[in-house]
C-alpha cells in the first residue's frame, strides 16, 4: 500500500486507471519484498485480463520512475515490529499475535492513515492489553521512551485495531483467521476472539 500511496501523492490518477496502477504497485512491492514475485502475466490474469502483461510492465516502470526507485525508503509496520517487540520483551505467543494483528491491518484499508511506526507500536500495546494482566502496565514507561508514543497517542489506533479484530470474520477473505487459529501459530486468532469477547 505504501508504494501506491507514494505514487498517488506524486501523480494524481484518473479513477479508471487506478486498477492498473494498483497492479503495477503490487508488482513493484512484490519484487522488493518477496523471494518469488509474480510475473507480469500472472498479475495481468489477476486483473481478470483487463490489462496485458506489457501494460503491467510499462506502468511498473512509470511507478518506479515516479517514486524515484526509492522503494526501500517506504517503511511499513514490519520495519518496526521486530524492534518494538524486542524492546517490549515479547515471547513467541505475543509475536504470533502481533503478526496476526499487523497482517490483518495490511488488508484493512482504514489503517493506512496511521504511520507505520505508530501501527506497530499500537499492535504491541494491544497485544499487551490482551495478554498481560495484573500489575504489569500495558504500555510501560520504557516503551513510551523507546517508541516516542504514549498510550494516549496509541488509543485511537488501538480502538480501530480492536474494531478490525471484532469484525474479522465478516471481512477476512484470505482466511487469515484460520491460518492464525492453527497450533503452529499458538491459536492466536482464537485467543484474540476470546479476549475481545
Amino acid at each position: 500500500m505504501s508504494v501506491l500511496d507514494h505514487y498517488l501523492q506524486q501523480r494524481p490518477t484518473a479513477r479508471n486507471m487506478l486498477p492498473l496502477v494498483g497492479i503495477a504497485c503490487l508488482s513493484v512491492a512484490a519484487k522488493f519484498l518477496e523471494v518469488h514475485a509474480p510475473s507480469h502475466q500472472s498479475l495481468a490474469r489477476l486483473s481478470a485480463n483487463s490489462f496485458t502483461p506489457q501494460q503491467v510492465a510499462i506502468w511498473e516502470a512509470k511507478v518506479l520512475n515516479t517514486v524515484g526507485f526509492n522503494i526501500h525508503r517506504l517503511p511499513t509496520s514490519w520495519h518496526f515490529v521486530d524492534l518494538h517487540s524486542r524492546a517490549n520483551g515479547c515471547d513467541q505467543l505475543m509475536m504470533h499475535m502481533i503478526h496476526y494483528i499487523l497482517e490483518l491491518a495490511l488488508l484493512w484499508y482504514g489503517m493506512i492513515r496511521h504511520r507505520p511506526s505508530h501501527l506497530s507500536a499500537a499492535a504491541v500495546c494491544l497485544c499487551n492489553q490482551l495478554l498481560r494482566h495484573g500489575d504489569m502496565p500495558s504500555w510501560p514507561p520504557a516503551m513510551v521512551s523507546y517508541t516516542g508514543y504514549t498510550s494516549e497517542d496509541l488509543a485511537r489506533c488501538i480502538e480501530e485495531l480492536r474494531e478490525m479484530l471484532r469484525n474479522v470474520e465478516r471481512f477476512d477473505r484470505c482466511h487469515m483467521r484460520s491460518r492464525f487459529s492453527s497450533s503452529d501459530r499458538d491459536s492466536v486468532a482464537l485467543l484474540v476472539s476470546m479476549a475481545l469477547g
